[in-house]
């Protein structure tokens, strides 16, 4: 795991295309903010997880801690895009595509 030290307002950047910024530190909470193409998943560990264990169960698999617990370090599906679908701007905090 890779460790980094950021204030407010400050970046990092993963890959090419990901931005996350520190928006706000307050009372021993972050908020931080992601910018990246609409085609990139991002998930709060708890909700992927449920996701992970929902899929899981849907396939009748056993559902136990370590179904849920994906291996990152592999890259995740990538989806196909319907057509006539731009980004999904509707969400809070994505910018609408240019």
């Amino acid at each position: 795991m890779l460790i980094l030290t950021r204030k407010a307002g400050e970046s990092i950047v993963v890959g090419n295309s990901i931005r996350i910024t520190v928006v706000e530190l307050s009372q021993g909470v972050v908020r931080l903010g992601f910018e990246a193409p609409s085609d990139v998943s991002i998930y709060r560990d708890e909700i992927f997880r449920e996701i992970a264990a929902a899929n899981q169960a849907a396939l009748g698999g056993p559902v136990d801690d370590d179904s849920a617990d994906p291996d990152l370090s592999k890259p995740a599906p990538s989806r196909k895009k319907r057509p006539g679908r731009q980004g999904r701007s509707n969400r809070p905090g994505r910018k609408k595509p240019e």
